[in-house]
């Protein structure tokens, strides 16, 4: 039993060794990302945005806030019917 178990984990080591990549891993350069200033969004000429969304535990409420916030567009709730 002992045999089988030494023999199962030397297998073992001999897959994950064997399945590494032989050259070291190098860092990318560190580059800081460019902040760009946000700007709102308005919506050209006549056009008009509507926000629809559907939220059972209030995230997608939030993130919808922000898009709205930020489009300044018309936002709708869509809710289940209670039947």
């Amino acid at each position: 039993m002992k045999t089988k178990l030494l023999f199962l984990f030397a297998w073992l080591m001999l897959a994950i060794t064997g399945c590494s990549a032989g050259e070291p891993q190098t860092d990318l350069p560190s580059t800081s990302p460019v902040e760009k200033p946000e700007e709102p969004v308005e919506p050209s000429g006549d056009k008009k945005v509507l926000i629809a969304y559907f939220s059972h535990t209030g995230n997608t409420r939030t993130i919808a806030g922000y898009i709205h916030d930020t489009v300044k567009s018309d936002l709708v709730e869509i809710q289940t019917a209670d039947t």
